[in-house]
Parts: structure tokens; sequence; C-alpha cells
């Protein structure tokens, strides 16, 4: 399935986090994200509001664009969504999650969070190495 980056809007109503989320999912289209790697679903089974989170596919951005502009391009898009509408977006993987808001919201911290995320998800797993079986002479 590859890496996936989940984004969503805290304290904001569930309508609005949809608004959020859409006008991220276009402005990352715009930027030349594939529709593919960009997926709107909702919080919860029960929440009416269907989009108001992100999910974002890692591996097919960093196919399309390469590291370097995945970076660029993703944190300028929420960059911009983040700071227009003074919001906190949470970044989710399996791994954990982190929260940026307010005057920690620049480009830089985003692509810090970015690299951190990308770093750990596309590094190759180490595979221990077979122990050496014992010559006997």
């Amino acid at each position: 399935m590859g890496a996936r980056v989940e984004l969503s809007f805290i304290g904001v109503s569930s309508a609005d986090a949809g608004y959020l989320a859409q006008e991220l999912e276009l402005s990352l289209l715009k930027a030349g994200v594939p529709s593919n790697a960009l997926a709107l679903k909702r919080a919860s089974s029960e929440a009416m509001d269907f989009g108001t989170i992100l999910g974002v596919s890692v591996d097919a951005i960093l196919h399309a664009i390469g590291a370097a502009g995945y970076i660029a391009c993703f944190a300028k898009c929420v960059h911009d969504v983040v700071s227009k509408h003074g919001v906190t977006v949470r970044f989710s993987t399996p791994d954990g999650s982190v929260e940026i808001s307010g005057p920690e919201a620049s480009r830089e911290a985003i692509q810090r969070v970015l690299t951190k995320l990308q770093k750990t998800k596309t590094a190759p797993r180490r595979r221990a190495k077979p122990k050496a079986k014992p010559r006997h002479a």
C-alpha cells in the first residue's frame, strides 16, 4: 500500500474541516500532485460531513514529483491554507502525529515535519544478516 500521511484540522467544526481539507486537496492538485495520491475521507463512520481528513500517499507523490519537490510543494500548500485560515493542522501516520499551528506554521517548520515523515516512511528496512554456519574441518 505504501506510506500514508493523514491531515486533519483541529479546533474547527467538521464542516469547516471538510472545507479546509478540500481547499488543501485542490491546492495540491494545482501544484502537480497526482489525484490518485489524495483521498478525502470522514473522521469517523458516524460523521455526517465527508472529507474532514485528507489522506496522502507519500509514495505516489515521491514518484511523481521527487523527494525535494514533494517537500517544498507540500509545505507551501499546507502553509498557505494554515496561515490563511489561522488553523491547526495535524499530520498523522501509523507512528504518531504532529500538530502545527499559529507561529509554528512557517514553511520551514512544515518542511521539517515532512522531511521527518519522509525519512521514517521511505527508509529501507534492514534485514538481519543470517548467522554464518560454523565450518567443520
